[in-house]
């Protein structure tokens, strides 16, 4: 009986220490689509990612004559989560159209695109306009592109849009946001 509560006590505290872990590294779940997790830290970096982009693009337009529309954070944090979101569903629309071998085809696109320019020259860009490394660079931006490109295609072939597509997707889709900041109106994510 004695060591039974102390095993539990152990439990106890592992089971808070992982908690704590879990939490204070964000591998906690923001959003849930179609039983999928999008965890803290994905939104936290793709959300750096847009934020860098966003500032180049702010910085370019200042040196010419025309302004883009101003977005606040909450705006890109709306923009990103949209995106991840519609990532995941890309994702298993690819999958259901291509089967097996999408992963093979999007690897290929990746390597594609990477092996286009000269590989010194696309890393310096790709720091620069978005700040992250190319290994980042290949998963957050050319693997979802990727993937929307191959699914285009195949929705191309039997005469549909993908943009018909992903809207019949969102609608569709069992998709839950679990952030206090954002609430998903069945079509699109909006700010409380």
């Amino acid at each position: 009986m004695k060591y039974k509560l102390y095993a539990i006590f152990f439990l106890v505290i592992a089971l808070g220490v992982a908690a704590i872990f879990f939490i204070s590294f964000g591998y906690y779940p923001i959003a849930i689509v179609n039983g999928r997790f999008i965890t803290a830290k994905t939104f936290v970096n793709d959300y750096a990612v847009a934020s860098v982009y966003y500032q180049n693009i702010l910085k370019t337009y200042e040196k010419s004559s025309s302004t883009p529309e101003i977005l606040t954070p909450a705006q890109i944090q709306q923009s990103v989560l949209t995106g991840l979101i519609e990532n995941v569903l890309i994702d298993d629309g690819a999958r259901k159209e291509i089967g097996s071998g999408l992963d093979n085809l999007v690897n290929e696109k990746v390597n594609q695109a990477v092996d286009s320019g000269a590989s010194g020259d696309i890393e310096k860009a790709v720091k620069s306009v978005y700040g992250i490394n190319m290994n980042d660079f290949k998963n957050e931006i050319l693997v979802p592109q990727a993937e929307r490109d191959l699914l285009t295609g195949s929705l191309f072939l039997k005469g549909q849009k993908i943009e018909d597509w992903l809207t019949a997707a969102k609608k569709a889709g069992n998709i839950i946001i679990l952030s206090g900041k954002f609430y998903w109106d069945g079509e699109n994510v909006n700010s409380r």
